[in-house]
Order: C-alpha cells, then structure tokens, then sequence
C-alpha cells in the first residue's frame, strides 16, 4: 500500500535574546518559569496519560495509510521528476513478546556493512529487523521500531522523521546509518546528489550533534565522521552511571546531559581550570566549535532510551532497572578490565530466564517527550555555540524563555531542525519538509506544536 503526502506545519514565533552568560540561565527562577509554562504538573510524578493521543487513533492512522487530522495530497518532486511514495508497514501486534524470533537471529555485522553512533539503529540491523547492511527503508525503520523495540506509531514515525530532513533519499527512501553509502542511491541520485549517512561529517549538527554519549564529536574525529567510539567518554558516562544507583535511569540521563554540555562547552565559569585540565590529557580538549542548539532537546530523549527500552521488560511488560550490565550489552561496551573500554556489537541483555522482552504498551513519543524535557529541566542551559575556539560559548537568539508562540519545548527543537536542508537535499526541499511534516505530525499532535 502506498500514500502519497504534503503537509505544512506553521513554525512558531521568535523573538530575538540577546548573549549572556550560562550561569545566569542555570537559577531556581528559571528553572521555575519554564517548569510552569513548558511542562505540564504531571511531570514531576511522571504521569504522562493526559498528553498521549490514544493507541487506536495511531494504529487506525500512520499504519493504514493516514494520520489523525492530516490530510494528503500529493508531495510532488521539482522538475516534473513524480511524487514521493511511502509504503505503509505491516501493522504490528501491540504486547509483550521475546525479541529476537527465529526470523531475525543476532549476526555479526559484515565487512562492508553501514553502523553508526545509535545503538538503536545498529542493534536493529544486527538482528536483521532492518537489513543487515545497514542500508535501511523509511518503511523498514517504521516497522522495525514497533517490531523489535516496542515504539509506538507516532515515536517511530517521528524519528524516521527526522532522518528525512537530512539523511535520507527523496527517490529511494533509502537511509545509511552510519556513513555514505551508494546503496541508497534512487533513479533520480545522479540529479540530486548522494545523501549522507547518520553519522558523516556532513550531517554533523543536523541529525547528529555534540554531546553523545560515547562516541567522539566531529571537531576531535580525523575525518570529521562521528561514529568513532571514544573510550574515555563512555567511562565518564558510566561513572555517572554510578553515582546515580549503578544505573542508566532518570537521574543519569540528567546528569549526563549537563555533564556534557560542560565538556562540551568549557568554559571557565563552568569548569574549573583543574578539571579542564583533566579533561584535555585524558578525554579530549575543549570544543571549539561546539553547538548545543534547541535540536538538541530531542537528544534529550534519546537518553531516556536506556530506562524505557533497553533492558528487558519484566512478566508485566514493564521496563525493568537499567543496569549498567544490561545497557553495556544494548550499547556494545567490552570492559577491557584496565579502565577503558572498547565497541562491540550490540546486542540484546538476557532477562532472567534468557529472553529479552519487548514492553508490553508501545512507548509513545510524549511518555518520551515528558521524560526528556524533565532530565533538561534538572540542569536547564542556554542554547548556543562556541565562536570557533574553546571557551567562547555565546547563546543564540532562540531560548525557550523568549518563544512567543510554542506550547511545548520540542516544537523549537522540531522547527530548528527542519530549518537546515543539506546541499544534496536542496532541489526537493518543498518535498523533503513535506515528507518529514508528515511523519512527524503525530508526535507534534500529541504535544501541541
């Protein structure tokens, strides 16, 4: 079954904000102001039922060909070249079940296959899920999220989403998730140029930004890729893991974020000169051009990944304890028993009899939404960037206390990142933005955009 789509979603109002200082941003005001107009009450207790849009209304949409108050008329292509068509995946049968079946067993990643700095997206490919190439389908990626690891509808839509802005073929709906690649390339490559992977230098600070968790930034890479394992920032991020119970729950995701922004900011006013010092011999050196944009809210998200997907679901379908164990294993982390740390392939954490289970209810993108937005809100910051050397970070006009116009933080974080189409990308633009509305409508849906 195939739809075709065009959707413009209006963009929320700004106003500009003049440079000042990160500490300044980091007060109890603040955080109390934004908590009031950002975050619904129910944040704080974790009850995210009053933002969800109801399973039936997803499952009866994105899945059989429509979306809840969206409509779809065609999304054309520059230059008489066609439309865009999007294959609906097979519905997937919503409850707990033990991942992988018999059809998708773990398999070493070949020589020449695509992985990149998403655990998410490599762990799908390792099992077969989505093809073990590495060199995926929008439809693949849709299907696979709710297959294997349990998103809903509006979750996986959202996050193929945001991969069509920038790293995925209008003609093909083909994706890499780690570097270029020529297995994406459609009938209409040669006249709108090869897209880039994930994880290419040229993606950097569009679907992949500062701060990962494990993987170095694009400044300290030799060929600016960002699908690099850097030992010493898993390390850190484990020993966060430890001070916060030996697990990768809310409260490492809290830390982890801010953590990261300090490393990858720098500055003297957040990081003392010994620290720094540290820093620089042992993880790397400061960020010259280090850019913690709105985007980066929705990487805010995805380090809730660990708490709600990673470990295994227990015989109620919920999301048991992130161990550090259970998460090295999804991450692909070897303790090499000298204090570093080297990449493996990913795979799934046994349970305790064996089997690692898929939740029982789909997450959905605002139970994410809630939990992201609750780790920013434990250490709000500035947005901003680095002038081109270290310690020279300078907010941007866009700070989620001067947005005139959004009921929600992500509705910036969506409309930046929609902001920036890669040169490959350029003649079908109209088109691309089309496609990426269309799968993001229901996530923006269950937020308000």
């Amino acid at each position: 079954m195939k739809i075709s789509t065009a959707l413009l979603l209006g963009l929320s109002a700004l106003t500009g904000a003049a440079a000042f200082p990160t500490a300044a941003f980091n007060t109890p005001e603040v955080f109390e102001r934004l908590s009031r107009h950002y975050v619904p009450s129910s944040v704080m207790q974790r009850d995210v039922s009053t933002r969800d849009i109801p399973l039936g209304d997803l499952v009866n949409g994105i899945l059989n060909g429509s979306l809840p108050g969206v409509n779809f008329p065609a999304i054309n292509l520059p230059l008489s070249l066609g439309t865009i068509p999007l294959d609906i995946p097979p519905v997937v049968a919503i409850g707990r079940k033990a991942i992988p079946d018999a059809d998708h067993p773990f398999q070493e990643p070949a020589s020449n296959a695509q992985r990149g700095g998403c655990p998410g997206l490599n762990i799908m490919a390792n099992y077969g899920y989505i093809d073990r190439s590495g060199v995926t389908t929008a439809t693949e990626l849709l299907w696979a999220q709710q297959e294997m690891l349990g998103l809903a509808p509006d979750l996986a839509a959202a996050l193929v989403g945001l991969t069509a802005i920038s790293a995925l073929d209008p003609t093909s709906l083909k994706l890499s998730i780690g570097n270029a690649d020529a297995r994406t390339n459609g009938p209409l490559s040669l006249i709108l140029g090869q897209v880039s992977g994930i994880f290419d230098k040229a993606l950097h600070n569009t679907y992949e930004v500062d701060g990962s968790v494990a993987y170095t930034d694009s400044a300290f890479t030799s060929d600016g890729n960002t699908n690099h394992f850097n030992s010493s920032k898993w390390a850190e991020s484990l020993g966060i893991a430890i001070k916060n119970g030996n697990q990768f729950g809310q409260d490492w995701l809290a830390a982890a974020r801010y953590q990261h922004y300090l490393d990858c900011v720098a500055t003297s006013e957040l990081a003392p000169y010994l620290y720094r010092l540290i820093y620089q011999l042992i993880v790397t050196s400061p960020d010259p051009t280090c850019f913690w944009g709105e985007k980066e809210l929705v990487f805010y998200l995805a380090a809730a990944f660990p708490q709600v997907v990673m470990a295994s679901a227990d015989e109620n379908g919920l999301a048991t304890t992130p161990t550090i164990e259970a998460i090295s294993i999804f991450w692909g982390i070897k303790d090499n028993g000298d204090g570093t740390y080297s990449h493996i392939p990913e795979k799934l954490p046994p349970g305790p009899d064996g089997n690692w289970y898929r939740r029982s209810e789909p997450l959905t993108f605002a139970q994410l939404a809630l939990l992201g937005v609750e780790g920013y809100l434990a250490h709000p910051v500035i947005f901003g960037s680095n002038s081109g050397k270290p310690n020279t970070f300078t907010g941007s006009p866009n700070q989620l206390g001067n947005v005139t116009a959004s009921p929600h933080p992500l509705c910036l974080a969506f409309n930046e990142i929609q902001d920036v189409v890669p040169s490959p990308l350029k003649i079908a633009q109209t088109a691309v933005i089309a496609l990426s509305n269309l799968l993001l409508a229901p996530a923006r849906l269950a937020i308000g955009c």
